[in-house]
């Protein structure tokens, strides 16, 4: 391999996985097989996904593509579901898309899915998933999942005249992440 440009290293998988706070985290194994089943049956992803949505578990990065109608929210709801469900503490799941549509549509669905307890008891929806956006892109439902919506359901309020560039407030949104 060639070196490494100076100033730069190289990790291990372990090293990468392992670290809180590390942006490529593994999960840590279903506690059971029930787990993953109880997952399924709640959300019901259509054809190959369920089989698809399991092998999830042994991979870093899930990469969700395909046309409208084949059941991409569904598939991600499932999988923030079932990540979310055995994540280790101080872990996080990241669910990243090319537009504020793109995430916010999972966002709402695990909403919905709340709603409608189909989400796993372990998931810690919401307080475990935090939507990153500029305020003013932000889909008004989802304002409860913004760092500052966070802060005011743990507080009571914001008292931060300058938003989420205060000083004071980017400590606790560093908590989040």
């Amino acid at each position: 391999a060639p070196p490494l440009p100076q100033g730069l290293k190289a990790f291990s998988d372990e090293e990468i996985s392992d670290a809180t706070g590390s942006v490529f985290q593994r999960v840590r194994p279903t506690s059971s097989l029930d787990t993953s089943h109880r997952i399924v049956d709640k959300h019901r992803p259509n054809g190959d996904a369920s089989s698809a949505l399991q092998a999830t578990l042994n991979h870093h990065a899930v990469l969700v593509h395909g046309p409208p109608g084949t059941g991409k929210v569904t598939f991600s709801v499932a999988c923030l579901d079932m990540r979310g469900s055995c994540l280790r503490p101080g872990h996080a799941v990241a669910l990243a898309a090319g537009s504020n549509t793109a995430v916010d549509q999972p966002a709402l669905a695990m909403i919905e899915a709340r709603r409608q307890r189909r989400l796993d008891h372990d998931t810690g929806f919401p307080d475990k998933f935090v939507r990153l956006a500029k305020k003013d892109r932000v889909n008004e439902a989802l304002v409860d999942l913004t760092p500052e919506g966070h802060y005011r359901s743990a507080r009571g309020d914001f008292p931060f005249q300058d938003g989420d560039k205060s000083q004071g407030f980017r400590p606790y949104k560093a908590s989040l992440l």
